[in-house]
């Protein structure tokens, strides 16, 4: 088919005339649907953005929804790179005005992490301090022991000059009281042993419960 003929074999200048406006038209026509085929980046004279839908779709587009703007999306050029990011709202750190203020240490607190490492070593310390209590609290019950013998030795002594109808030394009598009051002293410390093992185990037991509240703090180093 020579150029200067149509499809049906009639002369190029024997076909009708198109008219210029509906030329323009066509034209503007063909340039619309070739953009639409290159992207949404090639129609586009704003920002374009890319986000992610729920489903984890990508969009592209010259405005994001609404519900997808505070989970964070990108800014794109138009040959799709990447310009900026925006990041999820979830993820941008408070100002400082806002943020949680962290109470400062106390003196406690700085000597209950500086004197253990570790929540092992206060549950040593507990059981060590427990043991040396009940250590003392045993020499003391053989103390008296040893005085409820010399006592029932003096007693019995007494006994015979009484036997005797003589009258008991009182140097003796003073041994006897002297001894009792020793016993009833020992017993009365025995009793205070007692109670300071109650008050350090509630008291070891105080700083744990403590000990773990700061190894949960964020400024703590753990």
């Amino acid at each position: 088919m020579s150029v200067y003929e149509t499809h049906n074999g009639q002369p190029l200048t024997t076909m009708p005339t198109t008219k210029p406006h509906l030329l323009l038209r066509s034209l503007c026509l063909a340039s619309l649907l070739s953009g639409a085929m290159l992207g949404p980046s090639s129609v586009s004279a704003g920002p374009l953005y890319r986000w992610v839908d729920n489903e984890g779709k990508m969009h592209y587009g010259d405005s994001i929804p609404p519900q997808y703007v505070q989970k964070g999306y990108h800014v794109v050029s138009e040959q799709g790179i990447t310009v900026y990011t925006i990041k999820p709202a979830s993820e941008i750190p408070l100002p400082k005005e806002e943020k949680e203020e962290v109470a400062p240490l106390s003196t406690y607190e700085r000597g209950l992490l500086a004197t253990y490492i570790d929540e092992k070593e206060l549950l040593q310390a507990k059981a060590k301090k427990l043991a040396d209590i009940d250590t003392i609290a045993q020499l003391t019950h053989e103390n008296i022991q040893l005085l409820e013998n010399q006592f029932h030795m003096l007693t019995k002594k007494a006994g015979d000059y009484e036997r005797r109808n003589q009258e008991v030394p009182a140097n003796l009598r003073q041994d006897i009281a002297t001894t009792q009051e020793k016993i009833l002293n020992l017993l009365r410390t025995i009793e205070r042993y007692e109670a300071q093992k109650v008050e350090a185990a509630r008291r070891f037991d105080k700083d744990l419960a403590h000990y773990r509240e700061l190894k949960q703090r964020p400024d703590i180093q753990r």
